[in-house]
């Protein structure tokens, strides 16, 4: 017979999540006025805890079947709907292993090998200072008057404030910038850009 206590001092809920079961009151006591309720029995707790490990079983079993290395080679005896075989590829019928213990260790350890990493020899910045400094700098090309060329700007370094003079041009088959073929004032008046005829080089410039 289901025991009968009083609401306050029953335990607190706890829900079982296999067939649906739980462990609230099934149903009150007595009259609608009644606060008693009927609460599962320790016979019935044992019952759904049994239940539960079952289920845990048979998923392990189910697991072990799924994995076992016969499982294909004997599938059509065992098959009962309830799993299917882990795919080994092509390798069903031979070893998944080296049947010499030393040898597999042996492939097992240069399959998995961990690569040593290759630390970056230390820069020389001194080096790589003169090497930037020794490589050719990428000329600036402009388009003047329709027309595209290579320019370098020349510096008005009398001038206090070092703002630039005019532009030195240079032809386009001309990347090393070796002989101007002319120069271009700069017009302060329009952020120093280059303005006029392309006209000769002044002296001390070049």
């Amino acid at each position: 017979m289901a025991a009968v206590i009083p609401k306050e001092s029953s335990k607190e809920k706890e829900s079982t999540d296999i067939l649906g079961i739980t462990e609230e009151p099934l149903q009150k006591a007595g009259g609608p006025e009644d606060e008693r309720v009927i609460i599962l029995t320790s016979d019935q707790k044992v019952l759904l805890i049994s239940l539960r490990k079952e289920k845990v079983i048979s998923s392990l079993q189910t697991l072990m079947k799924s994995v076992a290395v016969d499982c294909q080679l004997n599938y059509q005896d065992n098959n009962d709907g309830t799993f299917r075989c882990m795919s080994l590829g092509d390798s069903i019928g031979d070893f998944a292993y080296h049947p010499n213990l030393q040898k597999d260790i042996q492939e097992t350890e240069a399959r998995f090998k961990v690569q040593p990493v290759q630390l970056a020899a230390p820069i020389d910045l001194a080096v790589k200072a003169e090497a930037e400094a020794q490589a050719p700098v990428k000329p600036k090309r402009i388009i003047y008057k329709k027309k595209q060329y290579f320019y370098k700007i020349i510096m008005n370094n009398k001038n206090e404030g070092n703002i630039p003079l005019g532009y030195l041009f240079f032809n386009m088959d001309d990347p090393t910038l070796s002989a101007p073929i002319g120069f271009v004032k700069a017009n302060p008046d329009n952020k120093f850009l280059p303005v006029g005829e392309i006209g000769d080089i002044p002296e001390g410039i070049a």
